[in-house]
């Protein structure tokens, strides 16, 4: 699993590219980088999700098994491959976020780029700072003081 951390904040362009630093994706290697293929995607909580290629069959390899079964999952099915779009990054580390994607979860000017462990969020930056950051930090902290004193509940439901 690749893993990405870190949070930078970026300017969106006025042709819908933001900057992903070679700091957040440095483990795919420098000459490789050119070579990936990305997947950006609508995500949860009013953010974008962007994965490699590979990250990406991984999110979604339990839901193909399911999809076949269930009218239910192959309309997700269906609404994930219509709201995602597999791309490079251009020659100078930018990705082009589709106008549609934007205009869903708000993003103008300014973005947070973050590494979210297995895939990245990208979110508006204003709206990363007034809602996601608070709760991702209070809910970090309250899930590490349960780890640490054992009342934490371990579901083995981790990636």
């Amino acid at each position: 699993m690749q893993l990405f951390t870190g949070k930078f904040e970026h300017k969106v362009d006025q042709k819908g590219r933001v900057f992903v630093p070679k700091r957040l994706i440095a483990g795919l290697g420098e000459e490789e980088v050119s070579k990936v293929r990305f997947v950006v995607t609508l995500g949860l909580d009013g953010c974008l999700y962007l994965f490699t290629r590979e990250g990406f069959r991984d999110h979604l390899a339990g839901l193909r098994k399911a999809a076949f079964g269930k009218p239910e999952f192959r309309a997700v099915m269906r609404g994930i491959g219509a709201l995602s779009l597999e791309q490079n990054l251009d020659a100078q580390g930018r990705l082009l976020l589709p106008e549609e994607l934007r205009n869903r979860v708000g993003i103008s000017k300014e973005a947070i780029v973050l590494g979210a462990i297995d895939h990245i969020e990208i979110w508006d930056a204003e709206r990363y700072e007034s809602e996601a950051a608070p709760e991702a930090e209070q809910t970090y902290l309250k899930q590490a003081e349960q780890y640490l004193d054992g009342s934490a509940v371990d579901d083995g439901d981790y990636r």
